[in-house]
């Protein structure tokens, strides 16, 4: 297994130092930021499909790229999460 090595792109500014070991806590906001993102975008998407599928009873074209892309979008950023969390 290789093991990489993290090295700065540009020396840290003079007071300062580059610590790869220790990163910083902006991984929480990152997943609250997320969980609102695709969240309220979700629960107004399912409302669309419900109009469509129960209400209007008409399922266009557009509305299976919208259920291919929510999906897709949100497995994509929960495994980047997941990755960030080990």
């Amino acid at each position: 297994m290789v093991v990489p090595t993290a090295s700065a792109a540009v020396p840290a500014p003079s007071g300062e130092s580059t610590d790869f070991n220790a990163p910083n806590e902006l991984w929480q906001w990152n997943i609250l930021c997320q969980s609102l993102c695709l969240g309220i975008p979700g629960i107004l998407w399912m409302l669309r499909l419900y109009v469509r599928v129960w209400i209007k009873r008409v399922w266009i074209f557009e509305d299976y790229l919208t259920v291919l892309s929510y999906v897709s979008s949100r497995d994509s950023i929960i495994e980047s999460s997941a990755q960030e969390l080990t």
